[in-house]
């Protein structure tokens, strides 16, 4: 990520990126259910940004649905959110 890149591939890098951070997330989420399973789990409050969250994931489908020769958007309001 610190070499010299174009726009396109400084996108790619930062979308792997934040799928890698989502794996690693699912990962911890399944080691938090064997905790459950044992009875060893404590909870914590993390505060999360949602409309963040959903646009990384637009973000890691526009690569397929680009491929696919498609694309998707999403609309955020007061209400919630619209994929088209």
């Amino acid at each position: 990520m610190e070499s010299r890149l174009d726009d396109e591939q400084r996108r790619y890098i930062n979308i792997i990126n934040r799928a890698g951070e989502g794996l690693l997330a699912l990962i911890n989420d399944i080691l938090d259910l064997s905790k459950i399973e044992a009875g060893q789990l404590e909870l914590e409050a993390i505060p999360f940004n949602p409309v963040a969250l959903v646009q990384d994931i637009v973000d890691m489908l526009k690569i397929k649905a680009l491929e696919e020769g498609t694309g998707i958007a999403i609309e955020i309001d007061n209400h919630g959110f619209s994929f088209r």
